[in-house]
């Protein structure tokens, strides 16, 4: 990073755009491959989330980077930035996000999912071709086209990825509208953050220069709490 870690901790939480904090977190001092994934997938930079949380203390902060850091599984010597990146969606976003909401809604309604290309043997031969064996003449997924018998007509590899995706943005922003100020800034939550912080965030997230998941966060732990509170 050309920003030295020092200035850009200060200037980070300045931005009403978190854009631009996610950027600065590249110079955060530590494993470059694991800076850059956490740039690229953290909702909220922890430097922001410092500051929501009032954590004053740098001695916390670094305690908070390290405990972060330490969730992330470590990457082996001598593999490519391709393999690195599997490794990283496969242990965090894959297995602590994507299969755990599909085993909540298919087991809600009595089904049993099959992820068949996460067999271990065939994982783990994939995960060892290098980068280039994946990525070529500017296919998606150049592999998984190529195994198919006889091959694929042209326009297929070509086409825009489709799925079926619950419509969670349009429901919690119906949710936020209606209920976040009363529901997130209840006097109950000044134990966990700060309100000013949380004011200026939900004015930025109206201005169009907030992501909707940053308040969703605070929104459903709000709402847990509420629900389990005694």
């Amino acid at each position: 990073s050309v920003v030295p870690e020092s200035i850009a901790m200060k200037i980070a939480p300045m931005f009403s755009s978190l854009r631009y904090s996610r950027a600065l977190h590249l110079a955060v001092n530590g494993d470059r491959l694991l800076r850059s994934y956490q740039t690229c997938r953290l909702v909220l930079p922890p430097v922001n989330a410092q500051k929501i949380l009032n954590l004053s203390s740098s001695d916390l902060a670094i305690g908070c980077q390290e405990h972060l850091d330490g969730l992330y599984p470590k990457i082996p010597s001598g593999v490519d930035a391709f393999q690195a990146n599997s490794i990283f969606e496969s242990t965090v976003y894959m297995r602590s996000q994507l299969l755990r909401d599909i085993d909540n809604f298919s087991m809600a309604s009595s089904i049993e999912v099959r992820a068949p290309f996460l067999d271990h043997e065939l994982y783990n031969y994939v995960w060892k071709l290098p980068e280039s064996s994946k990525n070529y003449n500017a296919n998606v997924k150049s592999l998984l086209v190529d195994s198919v018998p006889g091959g694929l007509p042209a326009a297929i590899p070509l086409d825009g990825k489709k799925g079926f995706t619950f419509p969670v943005e349009q429901w919690a922003i119906e949710g936020l509208s209606e209920h976040f100020r009363d529901v997130v800034l209840d006097k109950k939550n000044e134990q966990y953050w700060d309100f000013k912080e949380i004011e200026k965030l939900w004015q930025s997230y109206k201005k169009g220069k907030v992501n909707w998941l940053v308040l969703w966060m605070l929104y459903s732990f709000s709402r847990w709490r509420e629900a389990h509170s005694c």
